[in-house]
Parts: C-alpha cells; sequence; structure tokens
C-alpha cells in the first residue's frame, strides 16, 4: 500500500488558541471550569479536557458553581454575553472568551452592516454553533440564512410569501452576504454566483470570511485526491458535527474517490483499508495530530 498525507492537515490557529486558553483557564483556577458548548468540534479534544476537570454545558442554566465559564472557538450571540455577564455579576465567576479571532471578524461585520440598514444574507448551516451566533445578531429581522441553492430561489420566490422564513426579504433593499467560515469554497462559490443572479444589488463583503486555513485544508485534500485517484481511498479523520470535516469528506467524494470519516482509528476498519493500493489521509481543522500518526503507524505497521 501506498500511504499519502494531506500538506495541510489538524490544527488552525483559531482551534489552538481555543484549546489553550480553556487549559490555561483550568491551571489558572486549580478548580473544574465550565466550557459552553464543545470547546471545538471534536470528540478526543473534548473528552480529554473533560478528563482533565472540565464540565461542558449545554445552557448557562447549568452552571450551579462560582467556576470560570469559557465560551467555545464557535462564538455566542449577544443575548448569551448579556445572560453570561449578568450571571458572572451574580456569582462571581470569570469569563474567558474563546471565540475564534475570524468568528468574532464576522460577527463585527454583521453588527456593523444592520447598523447601516444592510439586510445580510448569511451562507451557513442551520444548528451549527457558529451559525447560532451571528444570527443572535439579528434583532432587525434581517439576517436570512440560506444553506443551499434551493434556499437561494425561495428567498425571491413571488408566491405567497406571507408564512415563509424569506417573508420579509426585499430585492429592492441593501444587500450583503456573508458566511460560516468552516464552508466548502465550491459550494459557497456556486450560492453567491446564484444569489447576485437575483439580488440587482448585492453587495459582496471586503474579506470573504472563509477561514484561510480551511481553505488551504480544502486545497490540500483536493491534491490529495489526484494523488490517490479513483481507485485509490481517502481517510478524514474528524468528528461529524466538525463543518470543515464534514466539508473535507464531501469534496474527496466529490472527486471521485471513495471515502471514509473517522473519529480515530477505533472506527476504521483496517481489512476494507488493506484492500487499496493508494490511500490517503486528511484531518479536519479540530483534529489532534496524534490521532492522526496512531492511524498513520497502523497501516504502516508490517502485517
Amino acid at each position: 500500500m501506498q500511504l499519502f498525507l494531506a500538506t495541510q492537515r489538524g490544527f488552525c490557529q483559531g482551534v489552538e488558541r481555543a484549546i489553550q486558553k480553556t487549559e490555561r483557564t483550568l491551571e489558572d483556577a486549580k478548580s473544574p471550569i465550565y466550557v459552553l458548548k464543545e470547546i471545538v468540534h471534536n470528540k478526543a479534544v473534548v473528552e480529554r479536557l473533560r478528563a482533565k476537570g472540565v464540565h461542558f454545558i449545554n445552557s448557562l442554566e447549568d452552571i450551579r458553581d462560582p467556576h470560570p465559564l469559557v465560551f467555545s472557538a464557535h462564538g455566542v450571540s449577544p443575548a448569551i454575553r448579556l445572560q453570561a455577564k449578568a450571571i458572572a455579576e451574580q456569582k462571581g465567576l470569570k469569563i474567558v472568551d474563546a471565540t475564534c479571532p475570524l468568528v468574532q471578524f464576522v460577527h463585527t461585520k454583521a453588527q456593523h452592516y444592520l447598523e447601516q440598514d444592510y439586510q445580510i444574507v448569511y451562507i451557513g448551516h442551520s444548528g451549527h454553533d457558529e451559525v447560532e451566533g451571528i444570527l443572535g445578531e439579528d434583532t432587525k429581522g434581517k439576517i436570512f440564512l440560506v444553506e443551499n441553492l434551493q434556499d437561494v430561489q425561495e428567498l425571491t420566490r413571488d408566491l405567497a410569501r406571507r408564512n415563509t422564513r424569506y417573508a420579509r426579504f426585499s430585492v429592492h433593499e441593501p444587500t450583503v452576504w456573508l458566511s460560516q467560515t468552516t464552508l466548502s469554497v465550491d459550494d459557497t462559490a456556486d450560492i453567491i454566483t446564484a444569489l447576485h443572479s437575483i439580488i440587482p444589488h448585492l453587495e459582496d463583503p471586503a474579506q470573504d470570511s472563509i477561514c484561510m486555513a480551511t481553505k488551504e485544508r480544502q486545497n490540500a485534500a483536493r491534491e490529495l485526491s489526484a494523488q490517490v485517484g479513483k481507485e485509490g481511498l481517502i481517510i478524514v479523520v474528524g468528528s461529524k458535527n466538525s463543518s470543515n470535516s464534514v466539508r473535507l469528506a464531501d469534496l474527496t467524494k466529490s472527486c471521485g474517490v471513495d471515502t471514509l470519516q473517522v473519529d480515530g482509528l477505533s472506527e476504521l476498519d483496517l481489512d476494507y483499508v488493506q484492500r487499496f493500493e493508494k490511500v490517503g489521509v486528511t484531518s479536519g481543522a479540530s483534529v489532534p495530530e496524534d490521532i492522526v500518526q496512531e492511524i498513520v503507524q497502523a497501516l504502516t505497521r508490517p502485517a
């Protein structure tokens, strides 16, 4: 078997920063700490931090003690920030913000455009923590979430719109698009092209909000697909709730390459993998490198 590793894989700076902030907070507190939602979307990272004393909570209502509270890399809405501040003042706990700087940049841009009375077409995946945070910026009913090309058509469809989620959208108002930071570059480009075709005065933001690390990992996965070919196999290491990992798997599949997405070695069918002459391995931006290396070692171990 020939084994190929993606040239760009694993932790991005935002993920590394969030994990370091969490570990530093835990060390300084010398007690358990709270993290709202998962610090990053990776099962191994979450379990390792939980073993060290991190309590992952889904709601601020789960806070019982005056332990420090960390916001995850995906960011939170203004309402959550205000609620957390009130709890912090009441219970005397410290708040640590581990939001990825690029995610915070998108929040700032959304605030800016809303202050200018723009409509925002926000490209993202419903239910994702980052998306929920950005949608929480909307107090005027001016952010419209689109996930795919079908949503774009729905956005301006001239039907009875009174009961649709896009009922308040108007092609005549100033409009700009923004996007989730971990999307597929190709899919987003198609959506943006479609948006421009139906919204006459749609503006592009001054800076694309898809993370550079995400772009680099997608480009490397595309190169990896070419290396192993359509008769090969690509293993994408990353959790199923990790948007950037899922996008990597979608990309390699779209290149016509058989693809497996796994959290780690325990989920990998080695007998199946051994059927392929060429195997590529890549990983999402929240995956520790030692998990990738464990898979590599298993694949290169003499039979």
